[in-house]
């Protein structure tokens, strides 16, 4: 294992990335290559007529004086006649081949045995990790093992215990009567989750399961540095886990400051970017920083990040900033141009934050910027002042012509109100009311005021009052907002003006472009000012745009709108608008495209490149601030196979063709075992009949001892590498029945649903996992909750409703749904839309523990509860939410939605029965995504930067590139293989601009 990369960071490559960083370059192959040399050269006289050809884990393919000769599992595969003339070197060769295969398959069995380990997970080394791995001695495997293991269990959530309500689940749940089931559940609840009904746990059965494993493989330290650039340079705002990330990576990696973008596209990404670097920066790098803030909002953001808050400016509440973060704050505002505009749009945010900066303290060094800060205030200051003063002189003048006693603490309150005024009050009047105070103070009236100076005052105070009113209107009308005058232009119908003025923002141009054709009598137009400014726009925004208007066409029977945030929410409408001309939608499109490839075509040229289809199911992200911590992250509406991996009829044959080798293999290592080890018997027993011998001297005992001594632990090595081999042998045997089974078999797997959760540190948590099932038009056919456990018709069971989640150090609660993709359609139902619910009205953001995940399995009835190798994925929920919806399983196209969005707001006493409205906007935005897919977007770039398209990865070599939905289960060396899940390269290197 590599010991120089904090284990922190390496725990982050493994969980995102599934690749493990290695000191050691070591190879098996290479090594067992290296000892038959060392063998070879040590030989006179074969020296100089041999010649290594090929070595792998198995074989040796050698060329002895022009002949070649390949030896598998240590014997030649094919005699040859050539052999005969070179028969004296062919015997010593026989035997160095035979010595150094044994070594080396001695060498691979801990291997082997820990690549079984990691099986348990649901993972396995790749071919180039085990070559590796291989090389390790049981001390490295050792570390190894406590590198990766952990991680595996967090990744699958092996690392905690599941106990349901009902532990013999699914039978128990089926075969009990519903009274007994209503019976448990009532004294469950009155006892607030103390009450257990008591089941003898019976054993359940054991039978192989077929598995398709997810590989590891060998990463290096560019792989971190990489990642985490990606991140920072993502085009979309990215998850708090994202976020989590980077700051472990700051925090562990001194050198940082070396891997940040040029150019940060995306300003919430910047904020929190520039905010870990001042963060642990002794000197802030302001030459680094001052020219990725272009406007005043960006460092908004940043001071909102750097308050310990979302720079998406939600809630914020902002923290006192130190005298260091207020001089970088100003300066970077004061690098900023445009400052009005965007200090009008967020102006209650901006009051807040100058309550925080003090910006009056910079007026000298930033005059201007300190003018625009206080913008239209300064004369509101002013303006509030001037009525204080009138207000204030009119209760002394009222109170001296009166002087009751009981008013005069009012004119003691109106002179100290007066003094107090900045900047003062005139001398004459100011020093006439500090005598008048001390008058005050002894006798209890007022005496010598000057009215006529008083009312000459007041006099000159409503002039000015005049005056700093025609100040603000003068103000505001040469700073009226852009926002403004646009709605001024499209008011009074004025299309060319708003056209010419939008123009100057592309952005938002581009934003209103459905709102600028249904209220500009003029598509052409429209179009042809959108076309002037489209290579300005986003690449983020010009994808959007295309994938909106790729289904304008069509009339919608409901609109969902998304609103971004910490937690992604929809709202639904059912006025919708009338359809576009199909041409006209056609016509943006290939705008929208020919932006696109100007944003990409002086990126990196590209060589071959592989598309596979299945990437037109992926959805490009553009919503993953929301996203929770997963095992696999996917964008949300994305699409994948219900069976992971799902090999196809050439890799069925090649998977099958490869186990039978490894069993092959596998068995004549344990036949060379079993040998070695009745030879060391043999010789045990001779040495023990020798011992037995009364004429042997004390020297010959003491040899005939040591001699005993290592063969015994000769024969334990052998005997523990037998058992190895014993337990690899019973698992491809099994592995390959199933995959033979699989040939014909076209069924699709069942699926697990599973959470699993404890109690805060003071408060109990009910956490409830619950099913809708919907038919094609998305019409509710039923549920599955605490409220009904089993649903005959469509044979969906649930494990029982637990209420108390326990210790929060505890083993914590469990319950799980079972069902039947295939039992969903036919009994007429299509999709089932999964919810978690916080009952006690707690959001996931604020609980300790909450895993979600589901099994793809065979068979649900036999084999552990949970069984972490069949573990398809698994979400921690740190939504701010107290429901959400992480997955909708399509069963007729035996497919499942990624969601990851919030159901319902912050409620308690949430149910899925009571939560339809928000299911049916939620379905209705996913499964008809008006958004672009990664296919369409990787075509582009194809175009654009002179890739040549092939119509297979075989056609593929070193330096090409496959985009695949997932990793075959062999891939090709030199190849650049990218998936969906790999949202950091999609975001940095696909979703951004060769012009930034």
């Amino acid at each position: 294992m590599n010991t120089t990369i904090p284990k922190v960071l390496r725990d982050i490559l493994l969980r995102r990335k599934s690749k493990v960083i290695i000191d050691k370059n070591g190879n098996i192959c290479d090594d067992f290559k290296n000892n038959i040399i060392k063998r070879i050269n040590e030989i006179a006289i074969l020296k100089n007529c041999c010649e290594i050809e090929n070595v792998d884990e198995n074989s040796v393919t050698i060329n002895v004086k022009s002949t070649s000769l390949k030896f598998v599992n240590g014997e030649l595969e094919n005699y040859v006649n050539e052999i005969e003339n070179f028969k004296s070197e062919y015997d010593i060769i026989c035997t160095i081949i035979k010595e150094e295969t044994q070594n080396i398959q001695d060498r691979m069995a801990l291997a082997i045995s820990f690549n079984e380990n990691i099986h348990d997970f649901g993972y396995s080394m790749d071919e180039k990790l085990f070559r590796v791995v291989s090389t390790f001695d049981k001390e490295e495997i050792k570390q190894c093992y406590n590198d990766i293991i952990p991680c595996l269990q967090e990744l699958v959530g092996a690392n905690v215990v599941y106990k349901p309500l009902y532990p013999n689940f699914p039978d128990q749940v089926i075969e009990m009567k519903n009274i007994q089931l209503y019976l448990n559940a009532i004294l469950h609840y009155w006892t607030d989750g103390k009450y257990i009904p008591y089941t003898e746990v019976t054993e359940r059965d054991k039978k192989p399961m077929k598995i398709q494993y997810k590989n590891i493989t060998v990463g290096e330290e560019k792989d971190i540095h990489e990642l985490m650039y990606n991140l920072m340079n993502a085009a979309e705002a990215i998850s708090e886990t994202d976020a989590k990330d980077l700051s472990t990576y700051f925090t562990n990696y001194k050198d940082f400051i070396k891997n940040i973008p040029e150019n940060i596209t995306n300003k919430e990404n910047l904020a929190i970017t520039a905010n870990l670097i001042i963060t642990h920066c002794d000197e802030t790098p302001m030459d680094l920083l001052i020219n990725k803030f272009s406007t005043v909002t960006d460092v908004l953001r940043l001071a909102a990040a750097m308050s310990g808050e979302s720079p998406a400016l939600t809630k914020v509440k902002f923290k006192s900033f130190s005298n260091k973060e207020r001089r970088i704050l100003m300066q970077l505002l004061n690098n900023c141009g445009n400052r009005l505009e965007d200090l009008f749009r967020h102006k209650g945010k901006w009051e807040r934050v100058c309550e925080r900066i003090h910006p009056g303290k910079f007026k000298n060094m930033y005059p201007d910027l300190v003018d625009d800060l206080l913008g239209v205030y300064k004369y509101k200051k002013n303006k509030n002042n001037f009525k204080k003063e009138i207000e204030n002189y009119k209760i002394i003048l009222e109170v001296y012509k009166e002087n009751p006693l009981s008013s005069i603490d009012k004119a003691y309150t109106a002179i100290n109100n007066l003094i107090k005024i900045r900047p003062k009050i005139p001398e004459t009047i100011f020093k006439m009311l500090s005598d008048n105070k001390i008058i005050l103070e002894d006798k209890k009236k007022l005496e010598s005021i000057d009215i006529t100076t008083i009312k000459e005052r007041i006099e000159q105070l409503d002039v000015k009052l005049v005056e700093v009113s025609n100040d603000i209107k003068e103000f505001k009308q040469t700073h009226q907002r852009y926002a403004t005058k646009v709605e001024e232009t499209l008011n009074k119908k004025e299309f060319d003006n708003t056209l010419k003025l939008l123009s100057q923002r592309p952005g938002i141009f581009s934003r209103r472009l459905d709102e600028l054709l249904s209220k500009v009598n003029d598509d052409n137009k429209v179009l042809k000012y959108f076309e002037e400014i489209a290579s300005k726009v986003s690449v983020k925004v010009l994808l959007s745009l295309k994938g909106y208007f790729q289904n304008r066409s069509e009339e919608l029977k409901v609109r969902v709108f998304l609103i971004k945030g910490e937690a992604s929410k929809l709202y639904s409408k059912t006025k919708v608008k009338s359809a576009l001309n199909i041409s006209l939608c056609e016509k943006i499109c290939t705008i929208c495209d020919q932006a696109l490839i100007n944003h990409f075509k002086d990126k990196s040229k590209l060589n071959k490149v592989y598309l596979n289809e299945k990437l037109k199911k992926y959805i490009i992200p553009l919503d993953i601030r929301s996203a929770s911590s997963a095992l696999e992250t996917y964008s949300k509406g994305s699409r994948f196979d219900l069976s992971y991996k799902k090999l196809t009829d050439e890799e069925q044959k090649i998977l099958i063709k490869d186990l039978e080798n490894e069993l092959f293999k596998n068995e004549n290592l344990l036949k060379d075992k079993s040998e070695q080890l009745d030879q060391l018997q043999n010789q045990l027993k001779q040495l023990e009949n020798k011992s037995n011998n009364e004429k042997n001297s004390e020297e010959e005992k003491n040899k005939q001892e040591k001699e005993k001594s290592e063969i015994n632990k000769a024969i334990e090595n052998i005997n523990e590498n037998i058992k190895i081999l014993n337990i690899k042998t019973t698992s491809l045997k099994s592995e390959i029945k199933f995959a033979k089974s699989c040939e014909d078999k076209k069924n699709t797997n069942k699926v697990r649903l599973f959470i699993w959760w404890t109690n805060t540190k003071d408060q109990r948590i009910d956490i409830d996992l619950s099913v809708m099932i919907y038919n094609e038009d998305f019409q509710s056919l039923g549920h599955v909750s605490y409220t009904a456990l089993t649903n005959d018709t469509f044979k969906i069971v649930h494990s029982g409703d637990i209420v108390d989640g326990g210790d929060i150090n505890g083993p914590g609660a469990s319950e799980f749904i079972d069902f039947d993709p295939e039992q969903i359609t036919k009994n007429g139902g299509r999709y089932i839309a999964c919810s978690v619910i916080s009952f006690c009205g707690i959001t996931f953001k604020n609980l300790d523990n909450i895993k979600f995940g589901w099994m793809e399995r065979e068979d649900l009835k036999s084999n552990e509860l949970f069984e972490p190798k069949t573990v398809r994925q698994r979400l921690d929920l740190n939504v701010d939410s107290t429901s959400t919806t992480p997955v909708v399983f399509d069963c007729k196209t035996k497919e499942i939605v990624w969601i990851d969005t919030t159901l319902t707001s912050k409620n308690a006493a949430v149910n899925i029965e009571n939560s339809k409205k928000p299911m049916n906007a939620l379905l209705y935005y996913y499964m008809n995504p008006l958004k672009d897919n990664m296919y369409d977007l990787l075509s582009l770039h194809i175009r654009a930067r002179g890739g040549t398209l092939v119509d297979s990865e075989d056609e593929l070599s070193e330096g090409d590139i496959a985009f695949v939905p997932y990793l075959p289960y062999k891939c090709k060396e030199g190849i650049k293989y990218i998936c969906p899940t790999d949202l950091d390269v999609i975001l940095s290197e696909y979703m951004t601009s060769s012009c930034n």
